[in-house]
């Protein structure tokens, strides 16, 4: 169960790939990952919020269409519902693969 953005750290820390906030500084070799928190939106009751709801994008670049590091993604992140599509940038000759999921944090 992914209560806090430090859980998607840790999930993706295990695949063992180059992974940043946002984006890096500096153009990384294929395979690797971005992520970043899209949207937080806040809800309570009386007055007061007591939920977050985040909205997640994983980006994963590749130079040729993985399927397999792709299924490994959405095995990462199977208890949460979860939709992946697909872009090839052709300026750059690379795959975006963009997995987008919410997690509901307890404030």
């Amino acid at each position: 169960m992914i209560n806090y953005i430090s859980d998607i750290v840790n999930r993706l820390e295990t695949l063992n790939v180059t992974f940043a906030y946002d984006h890096f500084k500096t153009a990384k070799e294929t395979p690797f990952l971005c992520y970043k928190i899209d949207e937080i939106k806040t809800s309570g009751a009386d007055n007061k919020s007591l939920l977050k709801n985040h909205s997640v994008i994983v980006e994963l670049y590749t130079k040729e269409r993985d399927f397999d590091f792709e299924n490994r993604i959405l095995a990462l992140f199977e208890d949460v519902e979860i939709s992946a599509s697909n872009v090839f940038i052709k300026l750059e000759e690379i795959y975006v693969t963009y997995f987008e999921f919410e997690f509901i944090e307890k404030i």
